[in-house]
């Protein structure tokens, strides 16, 4: 069930960050703007301990952010206990305001706007060949630190 879940976060990130090496500007130059956009997701239970950690991507019009993507399973346990993580000791509260569970996808509110991370801008599957290059972006459970 783990690697299934691994997978299904790994595929989800991939497909929300769509970046193909045919782009006007090189694929590292685009990988390397994207991850400023990626942020890690943590999930304490009502007793304040982690129950659930993951990847996230910042989506929006520009700076501030105030809205973050998310896999629904990476919220699922406590739904009212999420928080992005900023730094060592820097954790934003955020707000679930879309659970789609049949999609595994969960969009975040912030409670607070957030500058320095930039959006990433969402490509459609008419801009994805069989084929090209999909380079996937996140934080993965085993990536404690």
């Amino acid at each position: 069930m783990r690697k299934r879940t691994n997978l299904i976060n790994l595929i989800f990130i991939s497909l929300m960050a769509i970046l193909i090496c045919s782009m006007p500007v090189s694929a590292s130059k685009v990988i390397d703007d994207s991850t400023k956009g990626v942020v890690r997701i943590v999930v304490f239970d009502q007793n304040n301990l982690l129950c659930s950690m993951g990847s996230g991507f910042a989506v929006g019009a520009g700076e501030p952010v105030k809205n973050i993507v998310t896999n629904f399973h990476v919220v699922e346990p406590n739904p009212y206990g999420v928080f992005l993580v900023r730094g060592t000791d820097d954790l934003v509260p955020a707000i679930v305001v879309g659970p789609l569970q049949t999609t595994d996808i969960a969009i975040l509110e912030l409670t607070q706007p957030l500058y320095n991370i930039p959006p990433l801008p969402l490509g459609s599957e008419s801009i994805a060949y069989t084929g090209d290059n999909v380079y996937a972006l996140g934080f993965p459970g085993a990536a404690i630190s």
